[in-house]
């Protein structure tokens, strides 16, 4: 059983080493050259691939098109990246996707291009399409969408 000077001096020591600073923020924890305490930020292009793996996880037919999820985004089927691996087009017509075009597709703020004319999409247009102030082309024609 350790006494409660000895706990108190283990605790203190865990607390010095994760604290900002300390061995472990300033890399003595590092397993494979990356500090195991640090997390990076997201970029930009991270944001968009979990925009469009999220999508992927709920739709089945995307699950077929993508069936790579640990490829890189540029080399699915119908998505285009540019700078910055930012996807930038996103061309998926005639897939027989099912289901609403998904909100999140809204943070893909560098978006140009989107066509998903000739699928089996339903409801309406999420407002946070609004937010996709890079794009010039939008396609949705012969799909099931209504007002709303």
């Amino acid at each position: 059983m350790m006494s409660a000077g000895a706990a108190l001096a283990l605790t203190v020591t865990l607390l010095l080493l994760v604290a900002p600073g300390g061995a472990l923020a300033q890399g003595a924890g590092r397993g494979r050259g990356k500090n195991v305490l640090k997390r990076s930020k997201p970029t930009p292009a991270d944001l968009d691939r979990s925009i469009l793996l999220e999508w992927r996880e709920g739709s089945p037919q995307l699950l077929q098109v993508w069936s790579d999820e640990n490829a890189p985004v540029s080399a699915w089927e119908g998505v285009t990246v540019g700078a910055e691996r930012r996807v930038v087009k996103i061309k998926l017509e005639s897939k027989g996707l099912t289901g609403v075009v998904p909100p999140a597709l809204g943070g893909l703020t560098a978006l140009t291009v989107l066509d998903l004319h000739a699928n089996e999409l339903t409801g309406s247009l999420p407002a946070a399409l609004g937010n996709l102030n890079a794009l010039k082309r939008l396609r949705l024609e012969l799909n099931q969408l209504t007002a709303g």
